[in-house]
């Protein structure tokens, strides 16, 4: 039986509205263009407790592309994502949050550019890219460079399976980072790395392939300090840390730049929630990981780690002044602004989601958060 070109999987875990949109769009994209033979989607349920699981299997029993996984208990947030990675049957599989949306005609975009490069590893959907990169092929060092944080994101990135199922057997599931395993896959498939033929060389590129029409995860999930902190830059430093001793040093280096270059912003995201939405509780997880932390970064970082620690270790009336101050020195005008519209936008988040008492809205919480 000849393998399909694409899977398609979704981790989720008690958003059964959210699931059933997306699946559902997904469903009328396959069937109006004739990919049935072309796609499978993998659903991959954490142990919800709403009705996800009737869902999902009525459309299962609807649809023979669709494939379905329900774990006993909720196993954490990246292992889920993980063994939904793990169920690729396709040669090539893409990651959809649930709370994504597809533009129309973007799977037959995505199939018949796989179909077009035989010899890529991993395909980068380069339509949110800062860095305006020619299309085709690109070094993967130039990518960690400029887009280290975004070529992670589900819905960004196309990537081999066997670069998921070889890494997965080789290293176990505890050796991978969360929020970014990723882009470990990627790393290490593209290296030889983990992989069970060491001579496949595989290659990147860049497209404009137009994937995500719009993600809602900015009204369903609720930012705080240790979010940003941790899924912006800490796990991204221990995703490339982890791979010191496996890869070259220009491929290390390549996404240390990038961090390097991303710490002003990272600050300003931090002290957004930190200072101005954080409840005094979850200002006080930041400050503690930060601190256990700080040994491991460069003293250029610690500079701006330290800024983060005095910033949410004062009053909140002094806190709020001086932060404004630092992001009117950052930002000028325009960051004062940009931080007033967040705020007000955050609070009432939550606001709504406490009213509603809404499962949807939720802060994204961590498995391994050392």
């Amino acid at each position: 039986m000849t393998k399909k070109i694409l899977t398609i999987s979704i981790p989720t875990w008690n958003r059964a509205k959210l699931v059933k949109d997306l699946l559902d769009s997904l469903i009328v994209q396959i069937l109006q263009d004739n990919l049935s033979d072309e796609i499978e989607i993998v659903v991959s349920n954490n142990g919800s407790e709403d009705n996800t699981h009737e869902v999902v299997e009525e459309l299962r029993s609807k649809y023979s592309f669709i494939t379905y996984n329900r774990n006993a208990y909720n196993i954490g947030g990246n292992p889920n994502v993980m063994k939904s990675m793990q169920m690729a049957n396709a040669v090539f599989f893409m990651v959809l949050g649930d709370d994504d949306r597809i533009t129309e005609g973007s799977l037959k975009r995505i199939v018949d550019y796989l179909k077009s490069k035989p010899e890529a590893g991993i395909v980068i959907d380069s339509q949110y890219f800062k860095t305006k990169f020619l299309e085709g092929e690109i070094p993967l060092n130039d990518l960690l460079r400029n887009e280290y944080w975004r070529m992670g994101n589900a819905g960004m990135f196309v990537m081999r399976s066997v670069f998921a199922k070889d890494c997965l057997s080789k290293f176990g599931n505890d050796f991978f980072n969360d929020c970014w395993s990723q882009i470990q896959f990627m790393i290490l498939g593209l290296h030889g790395v983990g992989i069970t033929n060491p001579d496949l060389r595989l290659k990147v590129y860049t497209k404009d392939l137009d994937i995500i029409s719009h993600s809602i995860h900015g009204e369903v999930t609720i930012y705080t300090s240790f979010y940003l902190w941790n899924t912006t830059y800490y796990q991204l430093f221990r995703t490339i840390k982890t791979l010191e001793n496996i890869v070259d040093k220009e491929t290390s280096d390549a996404a240390k730049g990038y961090l390097k270059g991303s710490l002003i912003q990272v600050v300003f995201n931090i002290l957004q929630c930190g200072v101005f939405i954080d409840s005094k509780e979850e200002r006080q997880k930041t400050i503690a990981h930060i601190r256990k932390n700080l040994h491991q970064f460069s003293s250029y970082e610690k500079r701006f780690l330290r800024i983060i620690l005095f910033e949410l270790m004062l009053p909140s009336s002094l806190a709020r002044l001086l932060s404004n101050v630092f992001i009117f020195l950052l930002k000028g005008k325009t960051g004062i602004i940009k931080k007033n519209y967040f705020v007000r936008a955050e609070r009432n988040k939550r606001e709504k989601a406490k009213k509603a008492k809404s499962i949807d809205v939720r802060i994204l919480e961590f498995s391994n958060e050392n």
